[in-house]
């Protein structure tokens, strides 16, 4: 056991107020979408996995200030199938292709990474 002397307590403080270096709301937001997760369970089991980045934080909904929603924030704004097909129609989003890119130019627009997956389409 290692002994606690004023040096090893100042050393071990400082890394405690070390502020982490993660990516911004935005950029991370845009990473976890790919990531196809539906809840914050799922958010959970991801970063309990080890596999998370280490720029971004396990707890965003405490770490960013500009957070919304789990929802906002793993990617879906829609909350049923219906309201999802209505956005692609009213988007004429008829094709992969056509759907990818509109996902691409609008990182914002809220629909999943993989929809069939997401809204068992």
């Amino acid at each position: 056991m290692e002994k606690v002397t004023l040096k090893f307590l100042a050393n071990n403080l400082a890394k405690m107020n070390e502020v982490p270096n993660y990516l911004s709301f935005e950029k991370a937001r845009l990473y976890v979408r790919k990531l196809d997760l539906e809840t914050e369970r799922e958010w959970d089991i991801y970063v309990r996995s080890g596999n998370k980045s280490k720029d971004i934080p396990s707890y965003p909904n405490l770490d960013y200030k500009e957070w919304i929603s789990w929802k906002d924030f793993l990617g879906c704004k829609f909350s049923t199938k219906e309201e999802f097909l209505i956005y692609c129609d009213r988007n004429l989003i008829r094709t992969k292709e056509q759907y990818y890119k509109h996902y691409e130019e609008n990182p914002d627009c809220g629909i999943p990474f993989d929809p069939i997956k997401y809204y068992n389409l």
